[in-house]
């Protein structure tokens, strides 16, 4: 799950790949972003790029990648790779949501209550039920009411 404390160190990791890019690829992007990266990144971490690397093989954050993804989109890709892009998107999205309705299901969540209700009730049913007669009962009332 992403928290807000992980984004001022994925804008670490952003800048250094956008520092890394030629000048022409850098002007693509618009001040305001990289200035808005530069303000709320995380002072105290430090990443580096390693430019022997490709993307693919850097280790940076799932958040550092999602950034990376949408300024490719916005600036750099075709209007074909965007295509791609989306469809890829879409096609996570629906299998994340089929994993969540998976694993929340309501059926299954009452099926498993269900379960864990029948298990206490039987835990809970003495081993052995004895059937006295009205007149034992009786007597057997009688019997603590002398014994107190």
């Amino acid at each position: 799950m992403v928290g807000i404390r992980d984004y001022p160190k994925a804008y670490v990791e952003v800048l250094e790949i956008i520092n890394s890019l030629s000048a022409e690829e850098y002007s693509k992007i618009p001040e305001e972003e990289i200035e808005f990266f530069e303000r709320n990144k995380d002072e105290n971490y430090a990443f580096s790029f390693d430019e022997t690397k490709s993307l693919n093989e850097q280790d940076f954050s799932s958040e550092a990648k999602a950034i990376i993804v949408l300024l490719f989109q916005k600036y750099f890709a075709t209007e074909e790779e965007n295509e791609r892009i989306n469809n890829l998107l879409d096609e996570n999205e629906k299998r994340h949501q089929e994993e969540l309705r998976e694993k929340y299901n309501p059926d299954n969540l009452f099926k498993k209550e269900e379960i864990v209700k029948e298990e206490v009730k039987e835990e809970k049913l003495p081993a052995e039920i004895k059937k006295e007669s009205f007149i034992q009962r009786i007597i057997s009332k009688i019997k603590n009411l002398f014994s107190k």
